[in-house]
């Protein structure tokens, strides 16, 4: 049986293919399936497909990551914002990325198969006082200390690629929480391989949601001069 590397040495290198991922991402484009479920059955479920764009633009010393939604097809209305949605990495950056690891605690839990790949757990949560929602530079926003996130990620014990995440986060100031499963597989790009999330479901007071990612591509724009008539 492999012996488990030491936890840092793990963190490092995880935190590394977070980087590399930050670093070299391109401007892509994915196709959204997303369902949107309210408490309430009475108020009706909202469905759609859109496609997603995940753009990078630097700002305050650092490359941030923005996200724009264009919806070709709905059923029903949304009962809560639609673009409570994040970009690729902010969730796998707040996990692993290195920029949290400072304000977070890990813990080496088990290992075991995720659908057949050796994988290790790692558990973590945010430390007392620390915030947890400045997200890498992958979103704007303050940090807000009484934001605390908990969870667990499973790493593939060969590359140390996250292939999933499992979190909860706690608001104290609303008593209000919200639970999250990421799934993250390896999507080639441009003749490159990223490993990106492809699948999403989350929880809270309010909602359901579930949205699934296919079809990644490079964005690009393309602009034709034409002559004045």
């Amino acid at each position: 049986m492999q012996d488990v590397p030491p936890l840092q040495e793990m963190l490092d290198r995880i935190g590394s293919n977070v980087q590399q991922l930050q670093d070299t991402l391109p401007d892509i484009t994915c196709k959204e399936k997303l369902t949107l479920r309210p408490p309430n059955p009475s108020l009706g479920s909202y469905s759609h497909e859109a496609l997603i764009t995940t753009s990078r633009f630097p700002g305050r010393g650092q490359v941030y990551f923005r996200v724009s939604r264009q919806v070709t097809s709905a059923k029903g209305r949304p009962s809560a914002p639609i673009n409570r949605i994040q970009n690729q990495l902010a969730d796998l950056t707040l996990a692993f990325g290195p920029s949290s690891r400072s304000s977070t605690n890990y813990r080496f839990a088990r290992r075991q198969n995720l659908q057949g790949v050796p994988a290790y757990v790692i558990e973590f949560e945010t430390r007392k006082g620390a915030s947890s929602s400045n997200r890498g530079g992958t979103v704007t926003g303050l940090g807000d200390p009484r934001q605390t996130v908990k969870g667990k990620g499973w790493v593939d014990s060969i590359s140390m690629q996250v292939l999933r995440i499992e979190v909860s986060e706690r608001y104290s100031s609303e008593g209000a929480s919200e639970d999250t499963v990421l799934d993250y597989r390896p999507v080639n790009i441009d003749g490159k391989t990223y490993w990106l999330l492809t699948k999403l479901s989350k929880k809270n007071g309010y909602s359901q949601w579930a949205a699934e990612y296919s079809e990644c591509r490079k964005f690009e724009v393309t602009s034709q001069i034409r002559p004045v008539q």
